[in-house]
């Protein structure tokens, strides 16, 4: 396959907390946990395995390269969020250690948002997760829908943060419920795409951990590069 150059951008954005909102300290600079990404400027990119591979190791150096500078400026995160793609999982297995150790010796925990989860079955995915999960490193949900409701993933114990969109949380036939029974198992809810006052408002009426979106930070383009994909 025919490999190209395109520019990805590195993004910040914030993940704050009940205590971080109504202490009105809603900025990513002083939020309790922060998510790291990369975009492609291009909208057709390629998505085989070794570009994914590339993509996801080069989000790695960058975090190990600014891990000093990221723990300067965002002093009060408590765990930082990235996405790696699962098929990725198993050969970056032991750089994610690795960071997750800095990332220890600072009090702050990596968290591993999983997305594309039509393959998370597979023994060997299953496998590295499990590793990583026993050497301390978190898991989330991204983006839960009714349908993982349906096939019962997010009550796996590797998982202890559910990442749901506002729109899809209120799709959910019970929604009380459905807080209830993650809060009683022990995981945390992240509620995103949270735009406007009265939305947030009437989500700390209810006991969800995290709030995200554009009412409190848009993402910071902080970093870009070129990589050969």
């Amino acid at each position: 396959m025919k490999q190209y150059h395109s520019t990805f951008k590195i993004y910040i954005q914030g993940i704050h907390s009940r205590t971080d909102i109504k202490r009105n300290l809603n900025t990513v600079y002083n939020s309790e946990g922060i998510e790291i990404f990369l975009e492609n400027e291009k909208k057709t990119i390629n998505n085989s395995d070794l570009s994914n591979l590339k993509i996801n190791s080069y989000l790695l150096s960058w975090i190990e390269d600014n891990l000093l500078l990221l723990k300067i400026n965002y002093k009060n995160a408590k765990f930082i969020t990235i996405n790696i793609d699962i098929t990725s999982m198993k050969k970056l297995k032991n750089r994610l250690k690795t960071l997750n150790k800095k990332l220890h010796s600072s009090s702050i925990f990596l968290l591993i948002k999983i997305t594309k989860r039509e393959h998370i079955l597979t023994k060997d995915i299953v496998q590295s997760i499990y590793e990583l999960n026993d050497f301390g490193i978190k898991f989330s949900v991204d983006d839960i829908t009714i349908r993982d409701l349906q096939m019962k993933l997010i009550k796996l114990n590797i998982f202890e943060i559910i990442k749901i969109k506002l729109s899809d949380l209120y799709k959910i036939p019970n929604k009380e419920e459905f807080i209830k029974n993650m809060n009683g198992r022990k995981k945390k809810i992240v509620v995103d795409n949270i735009e406007n006052i009265k939305d947030a408002n009437n989500l700390l009426c209810e006991p969800i951990n995290y709030l995200q979106g554009n009412l409190f930070y848009n993402p910071q383009v902080i970093s870009k590069k070129e990589i050969n994909i």
